[in-house]
């Protein structure tokens, strides 16, 4: 079995877009808390994201790379 870092690369056209996907999928570390055995949202703090927006908008949008693995295994 091996498993292969794939990086994809997506661009949000604004802070809002990227809230949004946010708060449906908790990418960012600490979004998501477990409480009593369920998933509880909490709010992104305003100053990390505000940081996080300044430090990846480039002219295409602001930049989110998302990393998953592949596995390839052989039967």
């Amino acid at each position: 079995m091996e498993l292969i870092p794939l990086h994809v690369v997506e661009y949000y056209k604004t802070k809002e877009d990227l809230y949004a996907l946010l708060l449906k999928v908790p990418i960012l570390d600490n979004f998501s808390e477990m409480k009593n055995g369920e998933y509880e949202r909490v709010s992104i703090e305003k100053n990390i994201f505000e940081k996080y927006v300044a430090e990846n908008t480039t002219e295409k949008g602001i930049k989110l790379i998302r990393r998953y693995y592949g596995i390839v295994a052989q039967k």
